[in-house]
C-alpha cells in the first residue's frame, strides 16, 4: 500500500482537532482496488511515533484549508468574480457533502458502528480527478471511514 495522505494532529503540534490523534495516515493500494474497503487503511496515532513520515525536501506540505457546508445553502457565490472564482473553483467541488445532495454514489449521512452520525473530517479531490476521497470519523476520532468514490 501506498501512503495516500497524513494529517499531523494539534496533539502533535499541528492545526487539525484530532483529539489525542498525533497522525492519521491513510494508505491506499494504488495499483489495484483502491477504492474497495479491503484496499485502503486509515491509521491513527495516539501517541508519538516514528511511523510520522517527513516528506522529502523538494514536496511541498499542503495546508489544510477548512471549508463550511451548510445544508441547502447555495455555494454558486464561489463562481463569483468577487471571490477568486479560480481559487473557489480549484478548492471547492461543486457537488457538495455536508447536507447537500453529491453526484458522487456517497451517501453523505455515514453512522459509526453505534449508528451515530460520522462527521466528514476530510475530502480529497484535487489527488485524483476521476475519484472522490471522504475520510469520516465519529465524534471522538476513535472510527474512521474511507469511502471513495467515483466522483
Amino acid at each position: 500500500m501506498d501512503l495516500v495522505a497524513q494529517l499531523v494532529g494539534k496533539a502533535a503540534g499541528g492545526t487539525i482537532d484530532l483529539g489525542d490523534v498525533h497522525a492519521l495516515q491513510i494508505f491506499a493500494d494504488l495499483d489495484g482496488d483502491f477504492y474497495e474497503p479491503d484496499c485502503h487503511a486509515v491509521i491513527a496515532h495516539r501517541a508519538p511515533c516514528p511511523a510520522v513520515v517527513a516528506p522529502p525536501p523538494t514536496v511541498a506540505i499542503a495546508d489544510v484549508r477548512a471549508m463550511l457546508l451548510e445544508p441547502g445553502f447555495d455555494d454558486r457565490r464561489l463562481l463569483d468574480n468577487d471571490f477568486e472564482s479560480d481559487e473557489a473553483r480549484h478548492h471547492g467541488w461543486c457537488d457538495k457533502i455536508g447536507g447537500i445532495p453529491i453526484g458522487a454514489n456517497l451517501d453523505p449521512d455515514l453512522r459509526d458502528s453505534m449508528d451515530r452520525p460520522m462527521r466528514l473530517l476530510l475530502e480529497l479531490f484535487s489527488y485524483d480527478d476521476w475519484f472522490l476521497w471522504a475520510l469520516f470519523a465519529d465524534e471522538s476520532c476513535t472510527e474512521f471511514r474511507l469511502e471513495i468514490v467515483r466522483g
